[in-house]
C-alpha cells in the first residue's frame, strides 16, 4: 500500500502570532545567555569639615544613583585641618573643606562651590536688617545691647566657631580684618550647637553657613541684601564661604573620576541646587 502524504494545514493568524513569539522569546533567551562584563564594587571615602558635609552627603548620594556600582562613605570632620589630615593619612580619598583657599603640604585644593554665612537670630527677636558696620561692631564687642539696635532688650550674646574653622576665617575676612572677636564671645565646636545655641537663647547671635539653615533660627539682611543672593550669584552680599576639594598627589583613578565629576558640568548642576557652583574658567 503505498504511503499516505498528509499535508499541513494553511497557518492561520493565530498561528502566525504564536510562532512570531515563540521566535522573539527564543532570541530574548539567546540574548540573556550572552555574558555581559559587569563591573566591580568600588568604595570612596569622602572627609568633610563640619560646615562642607552637608555638601558632602549630598554630592555622596547623588553619585552612588549615578554610578550604582559606587559608594562614597562621608567621613565627618570636625574642622578642616581634621579633614585635611584624613586625606593625608589615608583614611579617605578626597575631602571637602570650607573657608580661604586651604593650604596643606601634599595636597591640592580645587573651589567646587561657594555658601554663604547668614547672620542668625532668635525668631523672636524683632531685627530684619544690620549694617555691615553693625556686624562688625557687635562681633568687636562694640555694641553691646539689643536696645542699641532698636531690637528689644537684653545684653548681646556673640556665638562663633573655633579658631581655624572655615566660618570663623570667613567671618573675620569679611568683617573682623585684624580686629580681634570680643572677648565675651562663646564659641562653639560645630554649626549645629551654634544653631541650637541661637534657636534657644534670645540674646544669642551668630554666623551660620546656609547649608545649616532651618526654620528654628532667622536670619538676617545684611545692608538689605539676603544670603540668598550668593546661591543666585548677584554680587555683593559680603559674608561668603567657599568650599574646596582636596586630593592627594597620588590620585586613585575612581577618586580622580568623581573629582573630575564634581568639576564638570554634571557636578556643578548637583552643586547648583543648594551652593554657588564654581566659577567657569
Amino acid at each position: 500500500m503505498s504511503a499516505l502524504l498528509r499535508t499541513s494545514p494553511r497557518p492561520t493568524a493565530h498561528g502566525w502570532l504564536a510562532a512570531l513569539a515563540a521566535l522573539l522569546i527564543g532570541l530574548a533567551a539567546t540574548a540573556c545567555g550572552t555574558a555581559l562584563p559587569t563591573q566591580e564594587p568600588v568604595r570612596l571615602t569622602l572627609a568633610a569639615s563640619n560646615s562642607a558635609l552637608p555638601l558632602a552627603q549630598e554630592i555622596a548620594h547623588s553619585y552612588q544613583a549615578a554610578y550604582p556600582h559606587i559608594s562614597v562613605d562621608v567621613l565627618p570632620r570636625a574642622n578642616d585641618a581634621a579633614a585635611s589630615q584624613a586625606v593625608l593619612a589615608d583614611l579617605a580619598d578626597l575631602a571637602l573643606v570650607s573657608g580661604p583657599t586651604p593650604a596643606s603640604a601634599g595636597l591640592s585644593a580645587s573651589l567646587v562651590a561657594t555658601d554663604a554665612l547668614a547672620v542668625i537670630v532668635h525668631p523672636e527677636r524683632t531685627l530684619d536688617n544690620l549694617t555691615g558696620q553693625q556686624v562688625q561692631e557687635i562681633l568687636r564687642g562694640l555694641l553691646r545691647t539689643w536696645q542699641e539696635l532698636e531690637a528689644g532688650e537684653g545684653e548681646i550674646q556673640v556665638l562663633a566657631r573655633e579658631q581655624g574653622a572655615g566660618p570663623r576665617e570667613a567671618m573675620a575676612g569679611a568683617f573682623l580684618g585684624a580686629r580681634p572677636l570680643t572677648p565675651t564671645a562663646l564659641i562653639l565646636p560645630d554649626d549645629q550647637q551654634l544653631r541650637a545655641r541661637v534657636a534657644a537663647d534670645r540674646q544669642a547671635i551668630g554666623l551660620l553657613p546656609v547649608a545649616w539653615l532651618d526654620d528654628s533660627v532667622r536670619a538676617v539682611t545684611i545692608d538689605g541684601r539676603g544670603p540668598d543672593w550668593v546661591k543666585r550669584q548677584w554680587p555683593g552680599y559680603p559674608a561668603e564661604l567657599p568650599i574646596y576639594l582636596l586630593a592627594p598627589e597620588n590620585l586613585s583613578p575612581d577618586a580622580a573620576a568623581l573629582r573630575a565629576y564634581l568639576l564638570g558640568a554634571r557636578g556643578q548642576r548637583l552643586i547648583s541646587r543648594s551652593h554657588a557652583p564654581a566659577p567657569t574658567p
